[in-house]
């Protein structure tokens, strides 16, 4: 389904009771909303929260935006959109399904949108759960890293190399702790190849994530909402994440050991066990979706 929010149209897709707390889950930059398992939203869903799961601009069913840079050399230092932009995004979907409060749920940049979020409407966040963080690192960083990305941000064209560099990224990003599941993995990225995206999308969702302005722990501090930080520890970014946590005075900070930067099957038990005990912490919506 899609729901007109931002000036644009965004896809998403529910699962369980629409009266119950919603959690509305950000993902990652370059990653559909079918990268949030189904089976992690069932279990949230069949333990009393109404879960929502999209598809960021540029991504599957969402609108594709036209204008913009759209080379590797043009994305950097000039994103065609900003954090606040894909922010402002979760935020006119909530609108455009009547939601007034969401517990939000943010994996890698999804996490990053929610401090921007909480920026920019800290009435309308229940709760803040991020998982595999990045960090505001300084603008140097950022810079290094583009540089070594770019391999793995080639404009492909085929189904067949589409789905080879996906599977490239996914065994780059798993951690120590967890098999790569080679047959659920390469499902999803045969699926999300068939739904398509904007040709050099996660790039672009990069280049807002690493060169537009993002208020840092600060916005999730002085939206005085419960803040849970899941971190792998096999994550580029754990030890900035701690600290990160330990600069927001009302969030917890919880390691889950070998993980990457990845949502293995293993892990789902786990993750939705912390999910649902840190949202059980904050009041109720009051106002179904």
């Amino acid at each position: 389904m899609t729901v007109a929010a931002n000036g644009i149209e965004i896809w998403y897709q529910s699962f369980g009771n629409r009266n119950d707390p919603v959690l509305l889950l950000l993902m990652g930059a370059g990653a559909q909303a079918l990268y949030w398992p189904e089976p992690l939203c069932r279990m949230l869903a069949d333990s009393g929260r109404h879960v929502i799961r999209y598809d960021h601009r540029d991504l599957g069913g969402s609108t594709w935006i036209r204008a913009g840079p759209d080379t590797w050399s043009e994305l950097e230092r000039t994103p065609p959109y900003t954090l606040s932009d894909m922010a402002r995004d979760a935020l006119g979907l909530m609108d455009g399904l009547g939601v007034h409060r969401a517990h939000l749920v943010g994996a890698w940049l999804g996490g990053v949108l929610i401090e921007v979020a909480a920026d920019l409407a800290p009435e309308r966040l229940l709760s803040a759960t991020l998982i595999g963080g990045t960090p505001p690192w300084p603008a140097e960083y950022f810079e290094e890293l583009w540089s070594t990305m770019e391999h793995n941000h080639r404009p492909l064209h085929s189904p067949e190399e589409l789905i080879e560099q996906g599977m490239a990224i996914a065994r780059a990003s798993c951690g120590p702790g967890f098999p790569f599941e080679e047959p659920r993995i390469r499902a999803l990225w045969s699926e999300m190849v068939r739904r398509g995206n904007r040709p050099m999308a996660r790039a672009r969702h990069v280049s807002a994530g690493f060169f537009s302005p993002r208020p840092g722990p600060r916005a999730l501090a002085d939206a005085k909402v419960p803040v849970l930080v899941l971190e792998g520890t096999a994550e580029r970014g754990y030890s900035g994440m701690a600290e990160y946590a330990a600069r927001v005075p009302q969030a917890s900070f919880v390691p889950i050991e070998g993980l990457g930067h990845d949502l293995p099957s293993p892990a789902w038990s786990l993750i939705a066990e912390h999910v649902l005990r840190h949202t059980e912490l904050s009041p109720p919506a009051g106002a179904p979706a």
